[in-house]
């Protein structure tokens, strides 16, 4: 995107951005931006608290936000003050979460960049991840529009501050109260109307925050976006598939709980994904499950989170799992590094019957498909309805990132219940878990083997 706007007269492109500070992406989008060819809305990331634990209050710091953007924010308005806006969520409860890109030539939006993908280092080596262009003038246009929504829609000016933190000068902002207003969300609450690409693909987008309360409670209602969602999932014929990163806790007011809900209510329904973080997973069926285990020296440690969540095991067609790493020598896999910064799964995507031609779905975007991101995040989400390569392709994503956490899953829940157990590891020989012998295949030998993903694909 940025190599299509540098090179032809008249192009220009206009983003939202949540997170910024990678190296090589500051560079280039700072000389964009010096040439009067990027205009950048740019949101509060990070905070630090410069305090240690149990420091006196009388001695405490205050907070100081924007740690992570500061920089990358100084030179863009020092390249240019007026392609440049702050747009400052600083506090915990709103943030502004696109990470997209509209290719703009003499003032006609015709291409959008979008996903789950932060103009980060870790968004973009060390986390899993997805993006899409959509050359559509149409769809492209529609972002423009929601790009100059939130250009209107005025939030407290930045702060300010510097503090001690690990013996050096600290700087960022003061916290503020900033918050999306009533025009902004007014307008977000009414999606325009799915737009048809050539070869009949259609694709509709909506845009977050477009309720009218400012923040989500228990009895909230569902928000117009993930209403659309809930209903294409429910209209599923065969198989829904997702990748998600915190989308809310316990499967509560979020897509984790639907796909559960749905996948009691039709068992032949294929369920299978991944999310991040363990407190995504639904509740497990027994209630209270030990959170503690007693070692062999008698003291009380903590158990790992449960990985699998699995209602009806082996003969189940319904899996979602977190992402787990190997956390002790098995075989010839030694330990491994599970994150490098807080996310590991950061994906978004859900895709509905991907062997379906007319019926298959894929939907994607900044949205982490919870009540949080509609009611109190800026937000952009893309339902793609009848590409069947797309939705294939995506099906691939999900099922490669499933598939390498699934093993790992596993072992980590084997740790869990050894632990329980005798208190320790569970003794693994040199070829680690796996069975050495042909008779691991037997159960696809059977005359009606268990339906798996395997079963959907090849049926």
């Amino acid at each position: 995107m940025i190599d299509r706007a540098e090179k032809k007269k008249g192009a220009e492109l206009y983003m939202a951005l949540y997170e910024l500070h990678d190296p090589e992406l500051i560079e280039r989008l700072t000389k964009l931006t010096k040439a009067g060819k990027a205009h950048v809305i740019l949101s509060t990331a990070g905070s630090t608290d410069p305090n240690r634990p149990k420091t006196p209050p009388e001695q405490k710091q205050p907070v100081v936000w924007d740690t992570e953007n500061h920089a990358a924010r100084a030179g863009l308005h020092a390249a240019s003050a007026a392609n440049m806006q702050d747009r400052l969520f600083n506090n915990t409860a709103h943030i502004g979460h696109n990470k997209f890109a509209i290719y703009v030539e003499n003032g006609v939006a015709k291409s959008v960049l979008t996903g789950s993908t932060n103009w980060t280092e870790t968004g973009l080596c060390t986390q899993s991840n997805n993006a899409i262009i959509i050359d559509d003038r149409q769809v492209a246009g529609q972002y423009l529009a929601y790009w100059k929504r939130l250009f209107d829609d005025p939030q407290p000016a930045g702060q300010e501050l510097t503090v001690t933190y690990e013996n050096k000068p600290l700087t960022g902002f003061e916290k503020n109260n900033g918050v999306q207003g009533a025009v902004l969300r007014a307008a977000n609450a009414t999606p325009a109307k799915p737009d048809t690409l050539a070869g009949g693909t259609t694709v509709e987008v909506l845009f977050s925050p477009n309720t009218k309360a400012k923040t989500k409670n228990a009895d909230s209602p569902t928000p117009v976006d993930l209403s659309r969602v809930y209903s294409l999932m429910e209209h599923a014929n065969n198989a829904i598939l997702f990748l998600a990163f915190l989308p809310g806790y316990n499967g509560v007011q979020n897509i984790i709980g639907e796909a559960a809900k749905l996948a009691a209510e039709r068992p032949e329904l294929l369920v299978q994904g991944a999310v991040s973080d363990p407190k995504a997973l639904p509740p497990r069926a027994k209630a209270g499950e030990p959170t503690t285990y007693t070692a062999p020296d008698g003291t009380t440690k903590k158990l790992p989170q449960p990985a699998v969540w699995w209602p009806g095991g082996d003969a189940s067609r319904v899996a979602v799992i977190r992402a787990a790493a190997v956390t002790m020598q098995t075989g010839d896999l030694r330990p491994e590094l599970l994150s490098a910064g807080h996310a590991i799964i950061h994906d978004k995507i859900i895709v509905i019957d991907p062997l379906d031609a007319k019926a298959c779905t894929v939907i994607t975007g900044s949205h982490n498909f919870g009540y949080k991101a509609s009611y109190q995040n800026d937000e952009n989400l893309l339902i793609i309805r009848g590409n069947q390569p797309l939705a294939i392709a995506y099906a691939v994503h999900v099922l490669d990132v499933y598939d390498h956490y699934l093993m790992r899953a596993k072992l980590s829940d084997r740790l869990r219940k050894s632990l329980v157990e005798t208190g320790k590891p569970p003794a693994a020989n040199s070829g680690g878990f796996l069975r050495t012998t042909a008779d691991w295949q037997a159960r696809w030998f059977k005359p009606n083997p268990i339906p798996t993903s395997r079963d959907y694909f090849l049926s």
